[in-house]
């Protein structure tokens, strides 16, 4: 399988996040959201066939297991995203912790298994260092987003992971976008644009999703606050 197909299919994450929000945590989205959702996706789907090699495809001999294999892993991140929206009230880097010991743990317990090579010291500090940065503080920062904005909004942005890839290749490695490329970040600006200003259905005419990140302390505190009581009226 060529690398873009399976970047085009690890896109399916985002899809499935979104969708579990909405069908399994009643999550819902205006048009705004919906749209830029897809505009997200899109633009990542557009941006993941951007490299495509020219000649004939050399995806066409690949076993129909591989597809799926992606397309299974991506269903299961979504049920994880779906999952930790709870654990998303609890201290993030304590949820962190707690999953990378596990997932790490299994990890080397299957690489053992099915006969890998052992890495060296330098080899399992680089994976260290790594892991803490890649797996570590992003699980944090989305465990805070899943807490602010939600797992179908979350799941949405988490899509611009590929764009962003893409532009990061741009001033890092020198690489000349195409006009694929390039209509697919003004696509992911938008729809960004769009999601981050939907307007929630039941949560009031005026909320938006950047409203519904003010869970935090001020926003909690002003809510508690007891309106002032009413003046008496004056005496005769």
């Amino acid at each position: 399988m060529a690398a873009y197909q399976g970047s085009l299919l690890l896109n399916l994450e985002a899809v499935f996040t979104v969708v579990c929000g909405l069908l399994i945590a009643g999550e819902r989205l205006g048009w705004r959201g919906a749209a830029g959702a897809v505009g997200i996706v899109l633009a990542g789907v557009g941006v993941s066939m951007r490299g495509a090699p020219a000649g004939p495809d050399p995806g066409l001999g690949t076993p129909v297991i591989g597809s799926i294999a992606i397309v299974g892993a991506c269903l299961c991140w979504a049920l994880d995203n779906t999952i930790s929206r709870p654990l998303a009230e609890r201290d993030p880097r304590q949820v962190a912790m707690i999953k990378g010991l596990l997932a790490g743990t299994l990890s080397v317990l299957l690489a053992v298994q099915v006969g890998l090579v052992r890495p060296s010291f330098l080899e399992w500090v680089g994976l260290a260092v790594s892991g803490s940065v890649a797996l570590g503080l992003s699980l944090v920062l989305y465990l805070l987003s899943l807490r602010n904005l939600g797992i179908a909004r979350t799941g949405a942005f988490f899509a611009l992971s590929t764009p962003m890839s893409f532009a990061a290749s741009v001033v890092f490695l020198g690489e000349r976008p195409g006009f694929i490329g390039a209509s697919a970040l003004v696509v992911s600006a938008l729809a960004t644009i769009l999601l981050a200003t939907d307007r929630e259905e039941g949560s009031g005419p005026t909320s938006t999703a950047l409203d519904s990140a003010c869970g935090s302390a001020s926003c909690s505190s002003s809510q508690a606050r007891p309106s002032p009581r009413p003046l008496p009226p004056p005496g005769p």
